[in-house]
């Protein structure tokens, strides 16, 4: 009997994405069921033709959600060299070789900056979506991030806790 790990009750998709070993452990075990890659073919083609959209998934809790989004955050944010990539691939090529290359031909070269939101550390929405951002720029090792009211503000409290640790307020 072989046990896939790749599938779980719940997948965090910011946490996974951000740990190379837990990430790389999904995608080795992940088997795109039949409803995934049709989702996952729409979600792809969506993303890719940059058409200034926002789409929501839904589905009953359980569904592999956050499991596909993590595979399509692999997908449009690995360069197809990576083991990543890789092994997204190949686990596709052993249920549906054509769609697979499809995919592959449709996503080119390069990568795109995947900004996963974490909506458990609060704040409004736009300051969720700015830390997103710049954490997936710093991730990807991008430092000239636009200076924002969130980064100013987080800069001058960083300032005043420093200012405060060393006895200067």
């Amino acid at each position: 009997i072989d046990i896939k790990t790749g599938y779980a009750n719940y997948v965090n998709l910011v946490d996974e994405f951000g740990d190379p070993d837990r990430n790389r452990a999904r995608m080795e075990g992940y088997m795109p069921i039949t409803s995934h890659r049709v989702a996952f073919e729409r979600l792809a083609h969506l993303c890719l033709p940059k058409d200034n959209r926002a789409y929501l998934l839904l589905g009953t809790y359980g569904t592999g959600k956050s499991h596909l989004l993590l595979m399509l955050a692999n997908y449009l944010g690995r360069d197809k060299r990576e083991v990543e990539f890789g092994l997204l691939r190949g686990n596709w090529d052993k249920v549906d070789p054509d769609q697979s290359a499809k995919l592959q031909s449709w996503r080119g070269k390069g990568r795109y900056l995947v900004a996963l939101v974490d909506f458990g550390k609060g704040g409004t929405f736009e300051a969720m979506v700015l830390r997103a951002i710049e954490e997936a720029c710093r991730r990807d090792g991008y430092e000239g991030f636009a200076r924002t009211h969130y980064g100013e503000a987080a800069a001058w409290l960083r300032d005043r806790r420093e200012q405060q640790a060393q006895g200067g307020l």
